[in-house]
This record gives structure tokens, C-alpha cells and sequence, in this order.
């Protein structure tokens, strides 16, 4: 995190956030299948450092830019950083992480205090596919949606029963907010960020 753009405090904010969302165990340690931040410099796996590293070349010749991407690196995700990384961008990359892990794993769900219930309400706000076994599909845009809707909720101030972490939760819609106005400076948030519905942000709440 201090090879990206944000401020210590900024990191500090993410790193709790991830505790907050169970990316970490009591003991600290990542949970399986999560390998952390990364830059392209610290992956294993050079298949990926060049997948990557191919993929920021390509923005920068159309004119635009890579802040944040997450991908498999020997056998788990990492969430990868750049130099143009910011607090959006890893709050996005760990919503990711979170429904391709823990959202995908009935037990690390269950953990988290999700129910089916509760996966269903996110399958159909993301809009996710439904397959011939009544399971939940989610293609690229159904990941893209569930991580905007994340963002939003974060920017939109998120409320936590523990005095700490809403400190915490406000410090990153703070950070957040200024974020936005640096990227969005009419005003028009993405598309895909809109507003929780009262049953996305009560899972949303439960995941914190």
C-alpha cells in the first residue's frame, strides 16, 4: 500500500476495512485463497506480471489508466496496486475478493453471518445468471456491478455497531467523497454506482 497514491492514514483505513470484511483471520493470517496487495513487481507468477503489465500498456496507448485489478497469482487472488491506486480503488478490488471468496464458500459465508436468503438478494441486485442447478452465476459485469454497489455504499457512509470501526467507516467515505470529486467533477457517479436498496445494505452491514 505505500507504493501506491494514499496517504499513511489512507492505508491504515483499507487494512481495517479488510479486517473488517474478514479478508484477514483472528490470528492475522489471510484467509485461504486471498493473497493480499500486490504490485506487479510482486508477483510469483510471471504469466501474470506480464498479463498485467500487457494490460496497463494497453490503457496507456488508448490514453487511459490502470488503478487497480485483481487476479490469480500462484493459485490465489491478490488484489493488484499501482501507483495511481486510491482508497475507491482498493475498496472495489476487495469487493471482488469478498464475492469471489467468501460470497462463493457457503462456509466462510456462513461465517459472516450470510444466508441464503442473503445471497439471493445479491445475485439479483448484481444481476447475476442462474444456472440448471439453481445456483448463482456471476459474469463481469455482474462482478462489476456488486463491487460499484460496494463503493457506493462505503461513499455513502457506512454504519457499524462499533465505535471504532464507524470511525473508521467514516475516515474511508470521507476519503472517498474526495476521491469522486477528483474523478467524477460534474458530479455523475458511474452508472453501475447506485444506491444500495435497504436489502443490499443490511447484507452490506452484516459483511462489515
Amino acid at each position: 500500500l505505500a507504493q501506491t497514491g494514499m496517504s499513511e492514514d489512507e492505508a491504515h483505513a483499507v487494512v481495517a476495512l479488510m479486517d473488517g470484511l474478514g479478508l484477514r483471520d483472528e490470528n492475522g493470517d489471510l484467509i485461504e485463497g486471498f493473497g493480499g496487495f500486490r504490485t506487479i513487481d510482486d508477483l510469483t507468477d510471471e504469466g501474470a506480471a506480464k498479463r498485467a503489465q500487457d494490460a496497463i500498456d494497453d490503457a496507456e496507448a488508448q490514453g487511459k489508466y490502470v488503478r487497480g485489478s485483481t487476479l490469480m497469482d500462484a493459485g490465489r487472488r491478490v488484489i493488484l496496486l499501482t501507483q495511481r491506486s486510491d482508497v475507491s480503488t482498493a475498496a472495489h478490488e476487495m469487493a471482488h475478493v469478498l464475492r469471489m471468496i467468501i460470497l462463493d464458500n457457503p462456509e466462510f459465508a456462513a461465517r459472516r453471518g450470510i444466508d441464503s436468503g442473503m445471497l439471493s438478494v445479491i445475485a439479483r441486485e448484481a444481476g447475476a445468471l442462474v444456472d440448471e442447478t439453481g445456483g448463482y452465476v456471476y459474469d463481469e459485469a455482474a462482478e462489476e456491478r456488486f463491487a460499484r454497489m460496494f463503493e457506493r455504499y462505503l461513499l455513502d457512509g457506512a454504519t457499524h455497531a462499533d465505535e471504532s470501526m464507524q470511525g473508521i467507516l467514516d475516515r474511508l467515505s470521507q476519503y472517498m467523497v474526495e476521491v469522486y470529486e477528483r474523478l467524477y467533477p460534474k458530479g455523475e457517479l458511474h452508472p453501475d454506482m447506485r444506491q444500495a436498496s435497504p436489502e443490499m445494505r443490511a447484507v452490506f452491514d452484516q459483511l462489515i
